[in-house]
């Protein structure tokens, strides 16, 4: 039914990094959910680059967040991704207003412009 799919998709996995909300997906439908519908335009949307990986949407409030945050992001991108186990992942991240989903597509799929690309090690983010 429509309460236990809604739920389903609400199961993202949510934290706080340096006095910001960070929400990342489980898996496609949750990425599709958290990059469509949970983020506004002013968030910034950080994936593994190439990678298969969970969408990590950072709530910047419309506050730039410092590079330090920004690290933090893309480490715990790398981490939930199948780039786990590497060391220097590329990780991308843009606004989310550069983040578009094509008609058709795939749950998880989008195409974006404008992203920075940070070389990261992963992290659980537990010592943050």
């Amino acid at each position: 039914d429509n309460d236990s799919e809604l739920n389903a998709l609400k199961n993202y996995i949510k934290l706080n990094i340096d006095d910001y909300y960070v929400f990342i997906g489980k898996n496609n439908k949750q990425n599709d959910y958290l990059t469509k519908r949970v983020a506004n335009e002013k968030d910034y949307w950080f994936h593994a680059k190439d990678i298969h990986g969970s969408h990590l949407i950072l709530r910047s409030n419309g506050v730039t967040p410092k590079i330090t945050t920004i690290t933090k992001c893309a480490e715990l991108a790398a981490y939930y991704s199948k780039a786990r186990f590497s060391s220097h992942v590329p990780v991308d991240y843009t606004l989310i207003k550069n983040v578009k989903k094509p008609n058709g597509s795939v749950p998880g799929y989008v195409i974006y412009t404008n992203n920075k690309t940070l070389y990261v090690e992963p992290s659980s983010g537990i010592q943050y």
